[in-house]
């Protein structure tokens, strides 16, 4: 099997998780999550919510993806040891301070959900995924994609707290993803696995080629090519042309909320790309060129 997940359940990725949503220092960061843990914990201290504040300065200095906290949080066992090779004196005591003044709330936190990671490892291990499931998804990708899988790859997928709903996030570190899931209904659980398809293609199957495409038609816009690349993964999985084809999944009528989307608009682009599907022909100018039709009235 080219394509392999390692699932993890981390503390200290938990814990990071935990005071960088509570922080509040990216758009990525869960204000749902902020609100609910805040409203569930002990009023913060004014001192708690300056070091949060701190903690928000200090990481906005670093790159938004696969920095030095993700790094040291992800993939290292002593993770502010990590950081003290790589950071000034002056920020690691801060962030040892930081993660002191939260120690006690996260533990209240984690202490529920450990458990329910546990499950939703359990289920995880066993149902992602079926060898030859897997190997029909990748021949998918790869031919839609223009991408040839060679050499085996190994993906960590990082269980995440969640007090309710479901989310993720790539680009955390190499070949690394995540799943706040932790509340979420086992039941849920072929919607989990095809949003990890998601993250894969972003991952795995986006370069070079496809990548390269988006950035030519984008005209170099970061903005423009953040949004066709979502779009039109978010058509495949999870609940896009592959998250019906291999998961029975229902087809979204809100392809991706943040770009307000209409329901006639995301009924388009879903037959656009499963045409493309359908007649197994990889994506190209002509599918952006229509893609730009649908959502031209949204910039």
């Amino acid at each position: 099997m080219k394509i392999r997940f390692n699932f993890k359940i981390s503390r200290w990725a938990n814990f990071y998780f935990f005071v960088q949503n509570l922080s509040a220092w990216h758009l990525s960061c869960r204000r749902r999550y902020n609100e609910h843990w805040r409203n569930t914990l002990p009023v913060f201290s004014e001192k708690q919510e300056e070091l949060l504040i701190e903690f928000a300065r200090i990481r906005k200095e670093h790159p938004e993806v696969k920095s030095v906290f993700e790094q040291a949080f992800f993939l290292s066992d002593d993770p502010l040891s990590t950081l003290e090779a790589n950071l000034p004196k002056k920020e690691i005591l801060m962030i040892r301070e930081i993660f002191s003044s939260q120690k006690n709330n996260f533990n209240t936190i984690y202490s529920t959900e450990e458990s329910k990671l546990e499950k939703w490892k359990s289920k995880l291990e066993e149902s992602l995924l079926g060898e030859t499931l897997n190997e029909a998804i990748i021949k998918e990708l790869s031919l839609l994609f223009s991408v040839e899988i060679v050499e085996p790859i190994s993906i960590r997928v990082f269980l995440l707290i969640a007090p309710a709903g479901h989310g993720g996030m790539v680009n955390m570190a190499e070949n690394t993803i995540t799943q706040d899931l932790s509340n979420l209904p086992l039941d849920y659980s072929k919607l989990v696995i095809s949003t990890i398809w998601h993250e894969t293609i972003h991952l795995c199957f986006e370069k070079p080629f496809f990548r390269a495409l988006i950035k030519k038609h984008a005209m170099d816009r970061e903005d423009r090519m953040f949004k066709y690349s979502e779009i039109i993964v978010s058509s495949l999985f999870p609940l896009g042309i592959l998250g019906k084809k291999f998961f029975s999944l229902k087809i979204t009528n809100d392809i991706y909320s943040m770009f307000k989307l209409n329901e006639s608009q995301t009924g388009r682009i879903m037959n656009l790309t499963n045409k493309y599907v359908e007649n197994e022909v990889p994506f190209d100018r002509a599918y952006l060129i229509e893609l730009d039709r649908i959502i031209q009235k949204n910039g």
